[in-house]
């Protein structure tokens, strides 16, 4: 999933039609199994599973649950990534770029999984996923990334034309992928792992470990969180003793605009391989309309 923020001063469209739950900040020290810096996708779940296991977890957010990549993602469950695999294989050989591929569709097979069995409203729907080119340059990267699928072993169709209503050169399907309501998804992991004992503390920030005796978060509300295991799951890292990591980091800011259209939404989740880059899925919204989503013009971020 890739981040696309909207403007600073407006909500986040996923959470125009969901109430998340809220907790409290940290407020006494806590002695946990685990302790989960982060409070995404990434941590959620990995909160979820322990939980599931007996775990006694703690999760620690510096803002709130979902707000960040998370809140505002594209909401695309895939595999299909821009055409990485030609990339994967150059760098990693194909076994690692399959290991890859493999990690991804268990993924979208949990996530499937998880909202037949707990029957979890969150718009989840299987989709098939498109890369697209508008120029030569761009089908030459796609036969690339088709030579990679076929060494990797990843189904795929090579088309000439779209389901959607744009001329294209070419395009590369990667069939069984989903998309969904992420907020939806993510408000049922945090209820569940508070059912299973687990703990969530926003607006707590991480600020350092402490290895001495058993491991230690350190936040900026000045309790601890002592825990057998810690994970990291924050969007950057949050400990960097040498300074080199921060270093060499970059963010960057992309645009959505979510509009209702005269032409009927023939399904599907796009993504172009030239510049400027465009995402384009749809959405339902809570009254069922339907809305598209048109994501791109990533830039490097800059702060003030």
């Amino acid at each position: 999933m890739s981040d696309i923020r909207e403007n600073s001063n407006e909500q986040t469209y996923w959470r125009t039609d969901v109430e998340m739950p809220e907790f409290a900040p940290l407020s006494n020290s806590v002695d946990v199994d685990v302790a989960i810096i982060g409070g995404g996708i990434t941590g959620l779940t990995t909160a979820y599973i322990l939980s599931k296991e007996g775990k006694k977890v703690a999760v620690l957010e510096a803002d709130r649950i979902c707000e960040g990549t998370t809140g505002h993602t594209t909401a695309k469950i895939t595999a299909q990534h821009g055409f990485i695999y030609d990339e994967l294989v150059s760098h990693l050989g194909v076994s690692g770029a399959k290991l890859y591929y493999q990690a991804n569709q268990r993924a979208i097979d949990f996530i499937r999984e998880l909202v037949s069995t707990h029957q979890i409203k969150c718009n989840f729907e299987d989709e098939h996923s498109y890369l697209y080119a508008t120029t030569e340059e761009g089908v030459h990267k796609l036969e690339k990334e088709k030579q990679a699928y076929e060494q990797v072993g990843i189904a795929h169709e090579w088309l000439d034309t779209l389901p959607l209503n744009i001329p294209i050169k070419a395009a590369l399907c990667m069939k069984n992928q989903a998309q969904f309501h992420p907020l939806k998804f993510m408000a049922f992991l945090a209820n569940e792992i508070i059912k299973k004992g687990g703990v969530i503390f926003e607006q707590t920030v991480a600020l350092d470990i402490n290895h001495d005796a058993k491991p230690t978060v350190l936040t900026k509300n000045g309790y601890p969180v002592t825990a057998s295991s810690i994970v990291a799951a924050s969007h950057f890292p949050f400990v960097d003793k040498g300074g080199l990591y921060f270093s060499r980091m970059k963010a960057d800011r992309s645009y959505i605009i979510a509009a209702q259209t005269e032409d009927n939404w023939p399904g599907g989740m796009y993504l172009n391989v030239d510049r400027p880059s465009r995402s384009i899925r749809a959405s339902t919204t809570s009254d069922g309309k339907t809305i598209i989503l048109l994501g791109g013009e990533h830039h490097k971020a800059w702060t003030r």
